[in-house]
């Protein structure tokens, strides 16, 4: 009984992959066959599709610019919401940019109030002359470390607003001859 089952499972295991390299063929025949309609399509029929378009009544050939003058709105509009895009991932960059700045700032500003005082220390003769002078020189190189870190943001700050500008510029352009379009297309 074992015998039996194992031939037939032998027979099916072989049966299966036979099968499994026509499906192959059959897959990458049906692909084939598929390229060359499209093809077929696409390449000789145009020209005799324009052949026969010509020949529409010209209402038809109207009510087909004016789907073909939406299409090109539409893809003019797409490329609006791409510029669109950008400019608001330009302008999410520079919102972390300038909080990092911020932050900068007001370390700077910390080290500036610490360096006032240390400095009204030193003047008024308080404390340890060489003590302070130490502290006032540190709290001077800390301040300057911050300072630029800080004004390295500052210009990428810059160079984000003159990219966002850009854009903007483009998006003005793009949205004026999307309403151009627009315009001429109710007439």
């Amino acid at each position: 009984m074992n015998r039996i089952k194992l031939y037939i499972t032998s027979i099916l295991m072989s049966a299966a992959m036979l099968n499994i390299g026509c499906m192959s063929n059959v897959t990458s025949s049906a692909k084939s066959v598929y390229s060359n309609a499209r093809g077929m399509i696409g390449g000789k029929n145009t020209a005799q599709t324009d052949a026969l378009y010509a020949q529409v009544q010209i209402d038809d050939q109207r009510a087909v610019q004016r789907l073909s003058h939406e299409l090109e709105v539409t893809r003019q509009t797409e490329e609006l919401s791409k510029l669109e895009r950008e400019r608001d991932d330009l302008q999410r960059e520079r919102s972390r940019t300038n909080a990092k700045r911020m932050e900068l700032m007001s370390k700077e500003k910390e080290h500036r109030i610490q360096l006032a005082k240390l400095e009204a220390i030193d003047r008024n003769q308080l404390g340890d002359k060489i003590t302070n002078i130490e502290q006032i020189a540190d709290t001077h190189v800390d301040a300057l470390e911050v300072q630029q870190k800080r004004l390295q943001l500052d210009g990428e700050i810059g160079v984000l607003d003159v990219k966002i500008g850009k854009v903007e510029t483009e998006i003005n352009t793009k949205q004026k001859q999307i309403d151009e379009m627009k315009q001429d297309g109710i007439g």
